[in-house]
């Protein structure tokens, strides 16, 4: 029984945690040949049998489908598809705001700059008229 469930998601790289816990039901459902409506969002992940090699293959696609590198552990951590999807939206989250902040600090430097070089070239200007 091949299913294939397509969760797409925007090019803003922002994923909620619904679109995280669907991208991993579907996964386990894949893998376990059944309906997504029958994985429960809360049942720990030691009750679907992955084994460790399992485990890594899911992270490696996990980490493919968020488009960054996950800490091996998180399945540990986060033991159930919703405690861990909920993590990673977080991450996700944190993870924006960070990089929003860095762009703000540059666009505030460049600011900066600018009006300095110009004050600069305004004050040249006056010290030769």
């Amino acid at each position: 029984m091949q299913m294939n469930h397509f969760i797409t998601i925007s090019n803003s790289g922002q994923f909620e945690i619904a679109d995280i816990e669907a991208w991993l039901v579907n996964q386990f459902a894949e893998r376990l040949e059944i309906d997504p409506e029958d994985i429960d969002i809360h049942e720990p992940f030691d009750n679907y049998d992955l084994n460790s090699v399992e485990t890594i293959i899911l992270l490696g696609k996990l980490e493919k489908w968020l488009g960054r590198n996950l800490n091996p552990t998180l399945i540990f951590n986060y033991p159930n598809i919703a405690e861990l999807a909920e993590r990673l939206a977080e991450e996700t989250s944190a993870t924006r705001q960070k990089a929003e902040g860095k762009k703000a600090s540059s666009i505030s430097f460049l600011i900066f700059f600018l009006l300095v070089s110009y004050f600069s070239y305004a004050a040249l200007e006056f010290q030769i008229q």
